[in-house]
């Protein structure tokens, strides 16, 4: 390990997940190079770590603090494969890749409502294990999902997303991917067509526990399960559908 002040300006936490709920105790630069194997060197050169597997284990999050409403600001994606964890009330809009978006209570709370807009690639929204929905409102191209927290999420052009309900990525997570219109019904409610009044699904939703583990891809193009996904954690237009959507 090497020292500069980008690495000094962060903390570590070694086993956590934020939208599984999942916390661990933080570490200055110094300890986390130690629990590597490694020092923090007083000059410019560079201190090698060992062999080093997080270990498992959840530790359950706090409920967060509730998010307040601020000024939205619009987030981008990259012409890549980009991971999005909508944590305010935000614009998310993807870019060129196929992006995947992840809704978790633990990062989406409090009176905010985020916007997703993605129309290139093929997207996925995932809703993480225990994540109840207190109400939504389908339309025939967009969907607004209020969270028992407070927050809401509207996804604009949702006919074109397919949606994993119980999934979350950065933990290994999957589920089957579902159409609009299977999501729509997987919440008790239907599509409409297009003009027609909103579909309201069930109170109070939640999401099933339970984990089916998926393949981490070999990110260098070596054997065995590969260096992880990289996650974009970004924050997401007023508070009402654009009726272009609708």
């Amino acid at each position: 390990m090497c020292k500069s002040w980008e690495q000094l300006a962060f903390s570590y936490q070694v086993g956590a997940n934020a939208p599984a709920g999942d916390t661990a105790n933080s570490q200055t630069y110094a300890q986390f190079a130690s629990t590597l194997g490694a020092s923090v060197p007083t000059d410019s050169s560079t201190v090698s770590g060992t062999s080093f597997t997080v270990p498992s284990g959840v530790t359950q999050a706090s409920t967060p603090t509730p998010g307040a409403a601020t000024t939205p600001s619009t987030i981008p994606g990259t012409l890549g494969n980009d991971f999005f964890l909508p944590s305010g009330g935000n614009n998310y809009f993807g870019g060129g890749g196929n992006d995947t978006y992840i809704l978790s209570p633990y990062t989406l709370n409090g009176s905010v409502t985020a916007k997703i807009i993605d129309t290139e690639g093929t997207n996925v929204i995932q809703l993480v294990d225990g994540l109840v929905v207190a109400s939504s409102s389908f339309y025939n191209n967009a969907v607004q999902l209020t969270l028992s927290n407070g927050a809401s999420v509207q996804i604009l052009g949702a006919a074109a997303f397919s949606y994993q309900v119980g999934a979350n990525t950065p933990s290994g997570d999957t589920a089957s991917s579902q159409t609009y219109s299977l999501f729509a019904s997987t919440l008790g409610a239907s599509v409409p067509a297009t003009g027609a009044a909103a579909v309201s699904g069930m109170t109070n939703y939640q999401v099933p526990t339970g984990s089916a583990a998926i393949q981490m891809p070999d990110t260098e193009g070596s054997s065995g399960t590969g260096n992880g996904i990289p996650v974009v954690g970004l924050v997401g237009l007023d508070s009402f559908f654009d009726t272009t959507w609708l």
